[in-house]
């Protein structure tokens, strides 16, 4: 069991020799820890030192300042591994032995062997003695020998000086400042913190982004901050395209930066402080426009503010107003100021309170949007106060002068026009006495205002019977009035009629007619004598007509031919005015004015085609060696207006027909059309018998689609017919050549009788207006100013015109509406929802607005509602019947007398309906018992109408053979009557609103029928009702006619296509159009500039 155990050494370590080898151990433990711990401070204050040395200069980025601290970590390490290395690993006295072979070899070997020595048992059982000898010889040794040199490369002195004075650097910095050493630890421990570097100069924060003024140089102020320790003399900022310094001032910089147009960096360094603040330039926040909300005084009577958008800086409004101002920017803002008082801001906009205009006053409006900007200059907006301004009244059809009929009526339409609304539009009547001198006498409301009535126009009328007793001269003058109290009424210019019984009429007329023939006498002398003296040069020989005096007299000739046809152009516009006045008087026959209804025909036949070509043929004579003769062509009498210039067939295939039987006048208001009659289709058709017409009640024809289908005869009738028909139609002719004169002119007054007629009006109309623009437009372009100034003159009264043009064209469709409540004529309500669907009304108004900025544009749309209008005019009348237009037999004619006072009485019903139009105007400003009056006044003068009708009737009925050649005349008199009756009833009801209306409406239309006229071979049958075109000769002498439908030398061109909208005049390019728009636009600005 001994032999298993092994020994124990006896011989131990002397005490003395462990006590210097655990000295050693301790020194060596201590002094490498001190070294690492020396390092690792010198390493983090190093590391320290660096950051803060590269904050002086530049702002250290955090990557660098991390880079820094993890080298400063790596550092720190040292100490655990000299804790590993030192300590750990020399623990024992063989490790520290072990340690000392490497420094003192002699002693360190040495001690390794006796260590050994004393830890092997084996060793000392051999020879104990010399064991101990030997230790004891190693530790007496090694207690004389110094060991503190015996440590490896000692550094602690070198790393603790290093320490040291980086210690006492970080002292010394503190001192100097605390605040820059805290903020460099703190940058240099955290480097991922968002820690601002610390600066000496001390700069108040620079925002992230500064918004600048785009394209304007703005002001850079920097402030030092109270804190700044330094304070440079200098500061320098940088831009990409250049640098700026300044010098301190108080307590910053101030820098004045041209303007940027991109967005780019801001560099600024003042001492050791570096900034960078981006810059983004933005345009200042404009005004895009001012919302005032209008709210009149309380007498006007208008409960719905007015909204006006204003984009100057000023706004007139009546005193005593208040205005609310929405004011809008074109960005959302921050905060605004109205005369320095802060405002309640909302988005984009901001609200001023209400101001009350009684005087003059001043707005000052600035605002600030979200980026801090403000308008360059703010916003002054000066509030005016003006009065209201006196309304005013003018008139269209009231004369300044004229005799009137006591049982006449005059129609005018009534302008009044005001600012702010006008209550009613009335009409005095003064008494004339001999001396001139106003005697007041009565007054009547013609139409009702309103408030928001800024432009009233009225359909008035009068008549000597609104006098509550007769004087012989007569003033009249409108009047208007507004809603201002104690203001005056506003008169217009004053009418003066000389009111005249029937007789003392038909004495005055007389008077005039038989100066009238004076004057024509005189007039055709001049021309006798000038065809003598023409006849003279006519018989000279070709030697004498060539000589240069020969000539000279010729021209002379020719220019006095001219004015004797001006003359006597002129003399027959009297005598049609003479002709208009005795047509309105029952006592004047037919029979007084025989003699003066010939010499006006004679007349007008020398003035229209015989002066002119003998003019001519002066002129052609003093140029050439021969003098050419004409005949002036015969023409069928015919009464009325014949628009159309557009014939069946050729000159050639006219003059090829023949001789024809004399015509019968007809009675017929041609309509002229925009449509190609070329291009209708002329289909074949049989041989049509020849008729020379009848004479009966008036008609309207168009030019339309209806084709006759009859060929001109080929063959001549029988010689036994063609006397009877010629000797029954020489005693018409007789008697019809005594009036056919007042039936012309009456037929061209009936313009607006019927609905067809007001369509065409309104179309020509349309017409002028795109000719009257055509021509301005040509006339201004290129022009100086004051020719412009002229120009826009001329604008604004087209403008005005299309206003009244545009009430025109309501009124026609009210009175359609009317009619086709009654008549239930499908074709009326086609034309009038179309015109409804293409808000007629509503376009016309618009181009009444836009005629003066807009002219170019303005021709087009005028020609196109002149198309649009004549295609609705020619949609109302169906085409004839199959296609065909039937010659028919020749049958009796009326009395010239009695289609005259139907024509008479047709004229009568259109002004009763525009007197019940007018009582309907006044409706709302007359008392119940005025407006009864009124309509039983109106129900009396229809019912006279109305006998009067029934009396034409028992006329016909009297006349031989009556039930058989008169049967559709009676017929439509009867319809008549059955409605003039029930519209006594309507008017006495009383009403006189659109039932009232459409019963006179349809009694107009019953009148005048309109119908469609043949455009086929031009024959067919005359008369009335004319189966051919609108031209052909006749054989009727017309030196007896009096008063031509239509004007041999007249000229009328169809509606060319090169543009789509029609054509006026010589079009203007599109191009030129824009040019001149903006021309004048630019023109209109300038001249409202101050």
């Amino acid at each position: 069991m001994s032999d298993s155990i092994a020994p124990q050494p006896d011989v131990q370590l002397p005490d003395t020799l462990k006590r210097s080898m655990t000295v050693f151990r301790r020194r060596l433990w201590t002094l490498k820890l001190w070294e690492a711990l020396a390092l690792a401070v010198a390493g983090v204050l190093f590391g320290f030192f660096l950051v803060f040395i590269v904050d002086r200069f530049v702002d250290t980025p955090a990557w660098i300042r991390t880079l820094i601290l993890i080298g400063s970590l790596a550092v720190l390490m040292v100490v655990p591994w000299a804790i590993y290395h030192w300590i750990v690993r020399r623990r024992t006295l063989h490790q520290v032995a072990e340690l000392l072979t490497t420094t003192r070899p002699a002693i360190g070997d040495r001690l390794m062997g006796v260590i050994e020595l004393a830890d092997n048992a084996d060793e000392q059982g051999r020879s104990p003695r010399l064991v101990r000898a030997a230790i004891d010889q190693v530790s007496d040794d090694v207690d004389h020998a110094d060991l503190r040199h015996a440590i490896p490369h000692p550094m602690h002195g070198q790393r603790s000086l290093t320490a040291a004075i980086m210690l006492i650097g970080l002292g010394c910095l503190t001192g100097i400042s605390a605040a820059a050493t805290g903020n460099a630890w703190s940058r240099y421990l955290t480097p991922w913190s968002d820690v601002s570097r610390f600066t000496f100069t001390q700069i108040e924060p620079l925002p992230d982004q500064m918004i600048v003024a785009h394209g304007e140089a703005f002001d850079f102020d920097v402030a030092l901050a109270g804190s700044t320790e330094s304070r440079p003399e200098i500061a320098t900022a940088r831009l990409a395209d250049g640098q700026q310094s300044a010098s301190i001032d108080d307590e910053g910089y101030h820098f004045h930066l041209p303007g940027r147009y991109q967005e780019g960096a801001l560099e600024l360094s003042a001492g050791d402080y570096r900034g960078t603040t981006k810059l983004v330039p933005v345009t200042r926040p404009e005004l895009a426009d001012i919302e005032a909300t209008i709210h009149l005084p309380a007498y006007l009577q208008r409960d719905e503010p007015i909204i006006q958008t204003l984009r100057g800086g000023s706004l007139s409004v009546v005193r005593g107003s208040q205005v609310e101002l929405l004011v809008n920017t074109s960005r959302d803002l921050r905060s605004a100021e109205i005369n320095g008082s802060p405002a309640d801001v909302s988005g984009h906009a901001f609200e001023v309170p209400p101001q009350s205009v009684q005087s003059p006053s001043r707005l000052t409006l600035s605002w600030r949007d979200v980026h801090n900007l403000q308008p360059a200059q703010p916003f002054e907006l000066q509030l005016s106060d003006v009065n209201d301004a006196a309304p005013t009244v003018t008139a269209d059809g009231l004369p300044r002068h004229q005799v009137l009929l006591d049982s006449e009526t005059i129609a005018y339409t009534a302008y009044g026009r005001d600012d702010f609304g006008i209550r009613r539009i009335g009409l005095l009547w003064h008494h004339v006495d001999d001396e001139g001198n106003l005697i007041d006498g009565g007054e009547k409301v013609i139409a009702a205002g309103r408030p928001d009535a800024d432009l009233l126009e009225a359909t008035g009328t009068f008549t000597a019977k609104d006098l509550e007793r007769r004087f012989d001269r007569v003033a009249v003058q409108l009047y208007v009035e507004d809603y201002l109290p104690n203001r005056e009424r506003v008169l217009g210019p004053i009418s003066v009629f000389d009111v005249l019984t029937a007789d003392e009429h038909a004495i005055w007329i007389a008077n005039q007619l038989a100066r009238w023939q004076r004057q024509s006498l005189d007039v055709r002398d001049r021309e006798l004598k000038l065809y003598q003296k023409n006849s003279e040069l006519r018989r000279l020989s070709k030697e004498q007509l060539n000589a240069p005096e020969t000539r000279r007299q010729l021209q002379a000739q020719a220019r006095a031919e001219r004015a004797n046809g001006h003359r006597l152009n002129r003399l027959v516009g009297e005598g049609e005015s003479l002709l208009a006045q005795a047509m309105r008087n029952p006592e004047i026959g037919v029979g007084h004015m025989e003699s003066w209804a010939e010499m006006m025909q004679v007349l007008k036949d020398i003035s229209g085609n015989r002066m002119p070509s003998v003019a001519d043929l002066l002129r052609k004579a003093g140029e050439s060696e021969s003098l050419a003769r004409s005949d002036a062509a015969r023409k069928r009498l015919t009464a009325g207006k014949n628009r159309v210039n557009q014939t069946g067939k050729s000159e050639s295939d006219q003059e090829d027909e023949g001789e024809s039987p004399a015509k019968a006048p007809g009675v017929t208001d041609v309509e002229s059309t925009q449509l190609d009659l070329s291009e209708q289709k002329q289909p074949k058709s049989g041989p049509k018998k020849a008729s020379s017409g009848r004479l009966s009640l008036p008609t309207t024809r168009l030019a339309g689609n209806a084709v006759s289908d009859q060929e001109p005869p080929e063959s001549e009738p029988q010689e036994n017919e063609i006397d009877e028909a010629v000797t029954e139609q020489d005693d018409l002719l007789a008697e019809f050549e005594k009036v056919v004169g007042e039936l012309d002119k009456l037929m061209a007054n009936m313009e607006g009788s019927t609905l067809v007629k007001r369509l065409k009006a309104a179309s020509r109309k349309q017409d002028a207006v795109a000719d009257q623009l055509t021509s301005v437009s040509q006339s201004t372009f290129g022009r100086d100013a004051s020719e412009v100034a002229e120009a826009g003159a001329t604008l604004s009264e087209v403008s005005e015109k299309l206003t009244g043009y545009r009430t025109d064209v309501s009124y026609i469709m009210d009175d359609m509406d009317a009619y086709y409540e009654r008549s239930r004529y499908v074709q009326f309500k086609t034309v009038l929802d179309e015109m409804r669907s293409e808000d007629v009304t509503g376009a016309l108004g618009q181009l009444s607005n836009d005629v003066v900025d807009q002219s170019g544009i303005s021709v087009a749309m005028a020609e196109y509602w002149s198309d649009t209008l004549d295609r609705w005019a020619e949609d109302l009348v169906e085409p004839s019947i199959s296609g065909s237009c039937p010659g028919g037999k020749s049958q009796k004619s009326l009395p010239p007398s009695i289609v005259l006072e139907v024509l008479q009485i047709l004229e009568a019903e259109v002004k009763l309906r525009e007197s019940t139009r007018e009582a309907q105007q006044a409706r709302p400003d007359l008392d119940t018992d005025d407006y009864r009056q009124r309509a039983t006044n109106l129900a009396v003068e229809q019912a006279d109408l109305r006998n009067r009708t029934d009396l034409v009737s028992q006329r016909i009925n009297e006349l031989p053979n009556a039930g058989e050649h008169f049967v559709k005349e009676l017929k439509k008199l009867t319809s008549v009557s059955i409605v003039m009756t029930e519209a006594v009833g309507i008017l006495a009801t009383p009403e006189t609103g659109s039932e009232a209306i459409a019963a006179e409406t349809e009694v107009i239309e019953l009148l005048l029928e309109t119908k469609r006229m043949c455009q086929g071979g031009g024959g067919g049958g005359g008369g009335a009702n004319p189966g051919g075109g609108g031209g052909g000769d006749t054989d009727v002498a017309a030196l007896a006619l009096v008063g031509a439908g239509l004007n041999a030398n007249e000229v009328r061109e169809a509606t060319r296509t090169e543009t789509n909208t029609g054509n006026s005049g010589t079009p203007l390019p599109e191009e030129f159009r824009s040019g001149l728009d903006q021309y004048f636009h630019q023109i209109q600005q300038w001249n409202a500039s101050p």
